[in-house]
């Protein structure tokens, strides 16, 4: 009997998730655990196995498209079967349950109402078997797929060709995100939606509140002399980094305090470990070791700033997990997770991380690897000279430090002006969750351990 490939919950945050590459093709036997596609999640990409044995009979979200969670991806079944493929490829919706807090929709690519159609690509072909004759459409030399100017044709899936259609969307103005430059309905929706955008009036003073748009406007390419460089946004590491970014600062109601913290002693204490750990424990140690030891230490008497919201509940997270953030350059951002932070010696913490950014960085993540985390802790300083930052939470995460770089600064000691090492720490917290003056004394108490860090916290 022939059964549904679906698209993984691969996290909590999960509502989407774009089918990186199939493992297997249409027609291929395939037997239980055989790895069977890689999925891009909103943290990750992870390789699926598949969960019974079968004939890949049909293929319905094409690589480097998208499906919702429990979206159908794909279909298993004997090689004699007789399968309706537009009954398995019938319209999923994003049950509201599934999404996040402040969840909008509309920055997926799954369309307005977060909903997308299966069958040949994720927006789309749910028509009849591909041995069926197609249909007639009723289209306009512009919506075809022809290129008039030039008589080459338009890489268009048949429904976004027909979308196109029904909203009068000219098919050559568009550049399409699918694969291979193809044009999806996501192309041409969003080109509609822009149109309709900029041919809207305007309110005066005097009219009456409008609802805000929050989109991004369309850039004015006119004056340009060079041609710009283009890139797909949907199904990349950098839409996911957008989309939590923005849903962060929209559901959170962030505050950021600072503090300036004399390190002297923990330069100097960094220095002697460095000498003892590298050569005999095969490990560099870090100044974000010691703040996420430091940290760790704090945290299990701070619950407020590891409680997250769960629909109608606080949720006190009780395993000290501690996000490290590790920027990967142009790629972009993830934050994976050094767990049981509070049992973890010093060795142990530094060498977990440098599992973790060696992994984030040739991409060999495990899911395990970045999901959950109590709190987060962003090293900003770490490469390049900041004095300041307001760092934005990783939700549902309800707070996040950042440290700035360590550099000489003229401090008061003792009622006289000396040159000491410094360091800034920011704490971003949200308010709805956490009070001023528990984040206010965790950031004190935070100070006093660097600055003292010897007699503040065992080191080993």
């Amino acid at each position: 009997m022939a059964t549904a490939i679906k698209m993984p919950k691969l996290g909590l945050s999960m509502v989407e998730g774009t089918v990186v590459q199939w493992l297997k093709l249409e027609g291929d036997s395939v037997e239980e655990g055989d790895p069977l596609v890689v999925i891009e999640t909103d943290k990750i990409v992870n390789e699926v196995d598949a969960s019974q044995p079968g004939i890949l009979r049909h293929i319905l979200v094409q690589d480097g498209d998208v499906a919702p969670v429990s979206g159908t991806i794909g279909i298993m079944g004997a090689a004699d079967e007789d399968i309706d493929v537009a009954e398995f490829a019938k319209e999923v919706t994003v049950p509201e349950a599934a999404l996040p807090a402040g969840f909008d929709p509309k920055t997926t690519r799954l369309g307005r109402e977060g909903r997308g159609s299966f069958g040949g690509t994720a927006d789309a072909e749910a028509g009849p078997p591909a041995d069926a004759p197609a249909p007639a459409l009723a289209q306009t030399p512009e919506m075809s797929g022809i290129d008039q100017s030039g008589g080459g044709r338009i890489k268009v899936s048949p429904v976004a060709r027909t979308v196109a259609s029904d909203k009068g969307v000219d098919l050559r103005s568009l550049r399409g995100s699918g694969p291979g430059g193809r044009i999806v309905k996501s192309d041409v929706e969003e080109a509609a939606a822009n149109r309709s955008r900029r041919s809207r009036p305007q309110p005066t003073a005097f009219a009456g509140a409008a609802a805000p748009d929050f989109s991004y406007p369309t850039p004015h390419y006119g004056l340009m002399r060079r041609a710009p460089d283009r890139r797909p946004l949907a199904g990349s590491m950098r839409r996911v980094i957008a989309e939590n970014m923005r849903r962060s600062k929209n559901v959170a109601a962030h505050a950021t305090m600072s503090l300036l913290a004399d390190v002297s002693k923990l330069v100097a204490l960094r220095g002697v470990l460095v000498n003892e750990f590298s050569e005999k424990h095969g490990v560099r140690i870090t100044y974000t070791d010691l703040v996420v030891k430091a940290c760790a230490r704090l945290l299990i008497s701070s619950p407020g700033l590891r409680t997250v919201i769960d629909g109608d509940e606080l949720v006190t997270l009780n395993d000290i997990d501690i996000a490290v953030a590790v920027h990967l350059g142009e790629s972009g951002l993830v934050v994976p997770v050094i767990r049981d932070c509070d049992t973890l010696s010093l060795i142990e913490i530094a060498r977990e991380r440098t599992r973790l950014i060696e992994d984030a960085r040739v991409g060999s993540l495990d899911l395990d690897d970045v999901l959950g985390g109590c709190f987060t802790i962003t090293n900003m300083g770490a490469v390049y000279d900041i004095d300041m930052g307001t760092p934005v939470m990783n939700l549902p995460q309800s707070a996040i430090l950042g440290t700035s770089s360590i550099k000489d600064r003229v401090i008061a000691v003792d009622g006289e002006a000396v040159v000491r090492p410094t360091m800034n720490l920011f704490l971003s917290i949200d308010h709805c969750l956490v009070d001023g003056e528990p984040a206010v004394r965790f950031l004190n108490e935070l100070r006093d351990i660097l600055e003292n860090p010897e007699i503040r916290f065992a080191i080993h």
